[in-house]
């Protein structure tokens, strides 16, 4: 059993600013991720504007890195679905036995008896030829 948690920051019902961010939908988190950012970009550039070229040649690469990814993932997405689809007809083409398939069991397994006497003579026979020589 869990124990009794403080319920004030589960406000699931609540909306707006009374809300918890991840019960309402709101996601203050990524606001703040972003003001942080800002903040971290104006304090380095502050310090020489010099760097701000270097800044845009990074988040352009990093956008271009990120484009990537998101083709590959798609590909790969891709891909898996395909062998899902493909694996899913193989099983379904198992899993229907042809009804001629037990017949040619119940047929083998009849010739195998009816052979069997056939196999043992063949079998002392070509013992007493060995033996002879």
């Amino acid at each position: 059993e869990e124990p009794d948690l403080s319920y004030y920051h589960h406000r699931k019902h609540a909306g707006a600013i009374y809300g918890n961010s991840v019960h309402a939908g709101l996601n203050k988190h990524l606001d703040y991720q972003v003001m942080y950012r800002n903040a971290m970009a104006r304090s380095y550039i502050q310090n020489d504007p010099s760097r701000l070229a270097l800044l845009h040649l990074m988040s352009s690469r990093m956008q271009q890195i990120e484009e990537q990814m998101n083709a590959q993932i798609h590909n790969l997405h891709n891909r898996v679905d395909d062998l899902h689809k493909h694996l899913d007809w193989n099983y379904a083409q198992l899993s229907q036995t042809p009804p001629w398939a037990n017949n040619l069991v119940d047929f083998s397994n009849k010739g195998l008896k009816i052979l069997s006497p056939l196999t043992w003579l063949w079998r002392k026979v070509r013992s007493i030829k060995r033996r002879l020589g």
